[in-house]
């Protein structure tokens, strides 16, 4: 008579179809409440949540046994989505700050300083940043030989000095 099938635990599960044929028959006065629960072995109860259900939400509701969207469910989505929203707006400042960031390093005294506060070695910081370690050794090469001329001054000036204070021949 009823077409019902049974879950993993022995439940009796009725068809969408089924509920509602048994409903409409309800509204129709053709039977009352009591007597599919009576033919089916069913609390009252059950069959008044299947009329409440179908009543609020149709068909949809009485096949998944509950209200279409529950309003508990729709605020913890909302909420969620909230939440959602907020962590990408913080995301997306992070990634424009790390961008500007990213631009500003390409010079290689930043890279260097970077190098310094992280301890890490230039390569991994140029793959992170995305720039070619070429740029920043570029870069860096001409403060280097400046350093060393100044340098070499310095090294040619004690020499001068030391060279006058000796007595030579010559």
């Amino acid at each position: 008579m009823a077409t019902m099938a049974c879950d993993a635990t022995g439940r009796r599960l009725y068809t969408a179809e089924f509920k509602r044929l048994q409903i409409e028959r309800i509204l129709r006065g053709e039977i009352t409440a009591a007597e599919p629960s009576r033919e089916l072995g069913i609390a009252r109860s059950l069959i008044q949540r299947w009329k409440h259900l179908m009543a609020k939400g149709s068909e949809t509701a009485v096949g998944a046994n509950e209200e279409v969207v529950p309003l508990s469910e729709l605020r913890t989505a909302h909420q969620r989505i909230r939440e959602l929203e907020r962590a990408l707006g913080r995301k997306t400042m992070e990634v424009e700050i790390l961008q500007a960031a990213r631009d500003e390093i390409k010079k290689a005294a930043s890279v260097r300083r970077v190098q310094a506060a992280t301890h890490r070695p230039v390569s991994t910081i140029c793959q992170v940043l995305r720039i070619g370690r070429a740029t920043v050794y570029r870069a860096v090469a001409p403060r280097a030989r400046r350093n060393a001329k100044a340098a070499d001054r310095l090294v040619a000036a004690h020499l001068r000095v030391v060279l006058r204070e000796r007595a030579t021949y010559g």
